[in-house]
């Protein structure tokens, strides 16, 4: 089934575990990965909920980045126990994570003149099991925003106006710490801790080993204080 998929991604630090709890579902997902020459990646997840079990190929080509916007195709097939076998022979790398989903209350779109009433926000929010065995200290929540999106696009007074928005996730009960936005103009700090988050904090190898280095230490750039201006000697 194809899908397009619009959304903002976040990483931050979890302040307290304990929140997770009050998610509305949860969901265990055993990922394996394996990249196209740069055009993109094929996934195999396997899903596990209270409802059952769902193992899923996808087909993810490279996709877009339009601001803090990242636009996606994707097609999921669904597949067999012994795929799933096969394909982890192929795969470069494994994600183990728990994804805790919240949902908001309905959002309220408003302009100078206009205001429209939006679906409620939903925040996936995935916490991920290093090679160790332990929870990252460091998650991602992932925001869809394509049905916002399309109500917009359709609706005559914000038909083709620049948009401008901001999203909310202090109010979380698990108290996001250090977040940042992944963005097209993010600096080249956030770049580099992108990379290190995912290679030292999120991936294994498909065997379960590490990935790369442990990223125990990984901590989000600062911003740099200038130097202070040299004093004069005192006159003896």
């Amino acid at each position: 089934m194809k899908k397009q998929e619009s959304e903002l991604v976040v990483l931050f630090k979890i302040g307290d575990f304990s929140g997770l709890k009050e998610a509305d579902s949860v969901e265990k997902i055993e990922q394996y990965e394996l990249t196209s020459q740069g055009k993109g990646r094929l996934r195999v997840r396997v899903s596990t909920t209270d409802e059952g079990t769902r193992m899923v190929h996808t087909l993810k080509p490279k996709g877009t980045m339009d601001g803090m916007v990242r636009n996606n195709d994707e097609e999921n097939i669904e597949v067999t126990a012994s795929y799933v076998e096969i394909f982890k022979k192929l795969a470069e790398k494994r994600y183990m994570k728990t994804r805790y989903v919240f949902s908001g209350k309905e959002s309220i779109f408003a302009s100078d003149d206009e205001s429209l009433e939006l679906p409620p926000v939903k925040y996936e929010v995935d916490v991920f099991t290093r090679f160790d065995g332990q929870p990252s200290i460091w998650a991602k929540i992932d925001v869809e925003i394509q049905d916002f999106m399309q109500i917009l696009d359709n609706h005559p007074d914000f038909k083709g106006k620049k948009i401008h928005a901001s999203l909310k996730i202090s109010h979380l009960p698990f108290k996001p710490q250090e977040a940042f936005l992944i963005s097209a103009g993010m600096t080249d700090e956030l770049r580099d801790l992108e990379r290190r988050i995912w290679d030292e904090e999120f991936s294994q190898n498909p065997d379960g080993t590490a990935y790369k280095p442990v990223g125990s230490s990984i901590k989000k750039p600062k911003e740099e204080k200038p130097a202070p201006e040299p004093s004069e000697p005192e006159a003896k």
